[in-house]
């Protein structure tokens, strides 16, 4: 799968049927069990190092860096 330089990315978008006025805080541990994320893009940048560190205690790994992104995915 990552023998190649090709990437395919598949996103969804779930539309809401209320009207959010007020912002939310998600806690990430939920999101993650709540949509069975698998997989987090990440762009390279100053607070990169950091956000790699809050997706691995959510238990991601880093896989693969592609230009400036990396991308993590879900442990088993």
């Amino acid at each position: 799968m990552f023998g190649s330089n090709r990437m395919e990315v598949q996103f969804s978008f779930v539309p809401t049927a209320e009207n959010i006025n007020e912002p939310l805080v998600l806690p990430p541990a939920q999101l993650v069990e709540d949509y069975n994320i698998g997989a987090v893009i990440l762009q390279a940048g100053p607070a990169l190092r950091a956000r790699i560190a809050r997706m691995e205690v959510l238990g991601f790994t880093v896989e693969r860096r592609a230009g400036p992104y990396v991308i993590m995915m879900a442990s088993e």
